[in-house]
């Protein structure tokens, strides 16, 4: 029955009242082994959308081991997947594709299974997008896209569609990244209030004017995301834009500017903590350094 009460919260989305529900009863002496199990596995996902990724990696690990040992299936299935989606976003790739692999091969063992494989297989792409499989990545988007559109929630549809555009452009293909762009501008047309992917928009459109030459075009749309006050802006997209302007600025001369952008990018992929917006904007400060030299010999 607690449990129960715990899902209902999760479906509220009170996460933080979820977590203090769960951590009251993983320390009580009132649960069974099963319970303690899925109450673990819960809590791994609760720890998960408070972006609390430790303590989610850890919760996933013990509810792996509790399930195994009780035989739930169900919930070792469970399991995996949170260890999939949670070690992506740590960054630990290998780790990350055994979880997803293994929750693939055993998802027709829990009733989630439909819910939850289109969320594996986005996560199995952005561990190949860091691998620089970009070509698989896009294939994993797409089935992952095409998953959504069928089960939903839409929005992450249009998450599929920003992280192919990512990969196109990777690819140095900009042409192949437009339709999706078309996709994205229409979405957010339809859904206004999807603040995250507007946001995301106009990152993109900032990388992909950059990559067809177009600079000043792409500069004006990192000016439109770090416009003061502006609604939906997380560090995620800041890393990737200032970033993106970071490389224009280097490309114009404007060796000041661009280490100020290179300063934040770094600095907000940290808060993000995400492990390639750190690579990136490290990448970014070098060739700021290597281009500088270069000029002044």
């Amino acid at each position: 029955m607690a449990c129960a009460q715990v899902r209902d919260l999760i479906s509220q989305g009170l996460f933080c009242q979820a977590r203090a529900e769960l951590e009251r009863l993983i320390h009580s002496e009132e649960c069974t082994h099963v319970e303690l199990a899925e109450a673990y596995r819960l809590a791994s996902s609760v720890y998960y959308k408070l972006n609390d990724l430790y303590a989610a990696k850890s919760c996933g690990e013990k509810a792996l081991s509790l399930a195994e040992s009780a035989g739930l299936k169900h919930l070792v299935a469970e399991a995996h997947f949170s260890l999939g989606i949670t070690l992506t976003e740590l960054g630990d790739t290998p780790q990350a594709m055994e979880h997803l692999n293994v929750f693939m091969e055993e998802k027709a063992n829990t009733s989630k299974g439909n819910q939850l494989e289109p969320k594996a297989i986005f996560a199995t792409g952005q561990n190949l997008f860091r691998r620089r499989q970009y070509s698989d990545a896009i294939a994993s988007y797409r089935q992952a896209a095409n998953l959504f559109d069928e089960r939903g929630p839409q929005n992450l549809t249009a998450w599929c569609w920003r992280n192919i555009v990512d990969c196109q452009l990777m690819l140095d293909r900009a042409h192949a990244a437009l339709p999706y762009l078309h996709q994205l501008e229409s979405y957010v047309s339809n859904h206004p209030d999807d603040q995250y992917i507007r946001n995301a928009l106009i990152v993109d459109k900032a990388h992909y004017y950059r990559m067809i030459g177009q600079t000043g075009v792409s500069m004006s749309h990192c000016r439109e995301l770090f416009e003061p006050g502006r609604p939906g802006v997380d560090d995620t997209h800041r890393s990737e834009c200032a970033w993106i302007a970071g490389l224009n600025a280097t490309d114009l001369g404007h060796f000041d500017e661009a280490q100020m952008f290179a300063t934040q990018a770094l600095n907000c992929g940290i808060k993000a903590q995400w492990p390639l917006a750190i690579n990136r904007a490290n990448a970014l400060q070098q060739r700021i350094a290597t281009t500088e030299a270069r000029l002044a010999e």
